[in-house]
This record gives C-alpha cells, structure tokens and sequence, in this order.
C-alpha cells in the first residue's frame, strides 16, 4: 500500500471546509506528546473548535500547541488521570453536534473527516476510519476493529468496504456527542487500554451503530503518543493486565475474571523468571508490569453507572 496523503492540503474548498469541521469539536489528549505536535497541528489547524486535555505533560507539547493551535481551548490537569477520564473533560467541554476523539499521534486528512460525517448523517452514532501503521516507506492496515466482542486475539479480514462492528479502537472516532454522553462517556476505572472495548459494549447495548469507513483512512503511529522508555513500557503492561482484568470481570462475570487474572500472573510470573537467562530486559519489565497489573486489579467490580457529561 502506498503512503496516503496527510498533509493539511485538502481539495474541498475553503467554504466547503469550513461547512465540514464548523460543527465538529476535536478532542485530543496528550501527554509528554511533544514529539506529535507537528502532525497533530497539521491536522487540526483548520479546525474551528478544539479540545485539549493535559495530563499533566512534563515536555513543553502545550506550550508548543498554544502557539500554533491558538484557536485550541486546553484543560491542563494537576496530575495525569488516564485516557479516559480526560476524554471525559473533553467531551464535557465539547459543545458541537459531533466530536472527533483523536490520539495526538494520529493523522487524517478532511476527505476522510468528510466520509465519516456522511456516515453519521446516515444514522451511525460512530464512524471510523481505517488506521494504518508504517512499515518501513509502505503502509499497512491495522487491525483496528473487531467483529465481536472479546475476541483479542482473532482477527477478521481486512474490510473492503463499510461494515457495522462491535469494535473500533478509539485513537479515531468521528461520533454523535450525543451518542456519546447517553452511555455515560468513558469508564474512568480504566486508566489505559480497553477503556474503548467497554466504551463499544455499552453503545452496541444500546443499539447505537459503530460502523468502519475504510475508503477514510488515518495514519497511526501506534503506540507513539508518548515517548518509548522502561518506565512507559512498565506502565502500559501494567494497564493492559489491570485493564483486562476489569473489562472481563464487568462485562463477563467474576469467574472469568478470575480466570483471566489467574493466566496474566502466571504468563507475568514466568516472564520474570525466565527473560532475564536470554537477557530479555524489556520482555522482563513488561512481564513484571503485566503480573503487576493483574495482581493489583479491582478483585470486586460493581456494573458501570453511567455518568451524567454535561
């Protein structure tokens, strides 16, 4: 697949762009994201309405993103409060009929924003685009939808036009704010990870449609919204457990989510003991942040109650 255009050149017209993004907001939150603010201004520079929401970045990204986002309205937290929780912030302050809920290191193009649009004019409540990872000067689809729910690690064919799916990842979703706040937004019990896949239960629940527009395509740097070091690779693997571990115990019962738990420790356990003789030091951190996770997840998990996003 060749390298798709993201560059701000679009070819509508500047009415028809304004027309386009004039009832969108844009949610983005960010965090040590300094690295991204150059594809991320790039991105939403003609946007009209924008969102940003700090968890507490320690790299100058805001500093950065007021000057060249001016139009940007940023909420700075005191401290970082997970992913979505501060999509909450951001959705809360979003006063449009639609809202763009972006990863600071993804990147589209307002073709794409206007086919996704077309899709929740037709009725959907989310649409998404097909996202694309590099792979060396080629780009290659991920696999950012699921056709089931809990299905981890199978995975369908790449789409070859709209479906419907129980699952997109939401590093972009063009979705109805509405839509959005009747379910109660995200579950703010999830730190990291998997904050999308109860995010999706909830509205397919609630019969709202979540369809993939792959002809709407997004570049994502997977993983790229922070900077890569030990601490953050400790950090992610001990979400990612912890994460699972709750979205089981919520959605699938205490007996699964026990099960779950018990193979996380024992695949975390292992890895700590055994990486280190084929001096493995990363796989180690990530073992111990996974056993981590797990041993420290919620042990009793109450059903979501859906929050009042005003």
């Amino acid at each position: 697949m060749n390298p798709p255009n993201f560059t701000s050149h679009s070819k509508l017209s500047d009415g028809a762009e304004s027309s386009l993004l004039n009832d969108i907001t844009a949610v983005v939150v960010t965090f040590n994201s300094a690295h991204c603010v150059a594809s991320l201004v790039k991105t939403l520079r003609s946007f009209p309405h924008i969102v940003i929401v700090d968890n507490a970045s320690s790299d100058g990204c805001i500093a950065a993103l007021k000057t060249q986002l001016p139009q940007a309205r940023i909420f700075q937290n005191n401290h970082n409060l997970g992913f979505g929780a501060a999509n909450n912030i951001g959705l809360s302050l979003s006063s449009s009929i639609y809202t763009l809920l972006l990863n600071p290191d993804c990147s589209l193009n307002v073709e794409a924003i206007a086919l996704l649009k077309l899709w929740l004019q037709k009725g959907a409540s989310v649409a998404v685009p097909q996202l694309l990872n590099p792979t060396g000067i080629y780009w290659s689809p991920e696999a950012n939808y699921r056709p089931s729910e809990f299905s981890w690690r199978t995975r369908a064919s790449f789409a070859e036009g709209a479906l419907c799916v129980e699952f997109a990842c939401a590093a972009c979703w063009l979705a109805h704010t509405s839509a959005l706040r009747s379910v109660g937004g995200f579950d703010d019990r999830f730190f990291l990870y998997y904050e999308d896949d109860d995010l999706c239960i909830r509205l397919r629940r609630a019969n709202h449609e979540i369809v993939v527009e792959p002809s709407a395509q997004a570049q994502h740097i997977s993983g790229g919204s922070t900077t890569p070091s030990l601490k953050s690779l400790w950090t992610r693997s001990l979400h990612m457990a912890r994460s699972k571990v709750l979205l089981s115990a919520l959605h699938q019962g205490a007996r699964a989510a026990f099960m779950r738990r018990l193979g996380l420790l024992a695949e975390g356990l292992l890895g700590v003991l055994l990486k280190p003789f084929a001096l493995d030091w990363r796989g180690m951190v990530r073992s111990a942040g996974r056993f981590m996770g797990a041993f420290t997840a919620p042990w009793f998990s109450k059903n979501h109650t859906p929050k009042n996003i005003l």
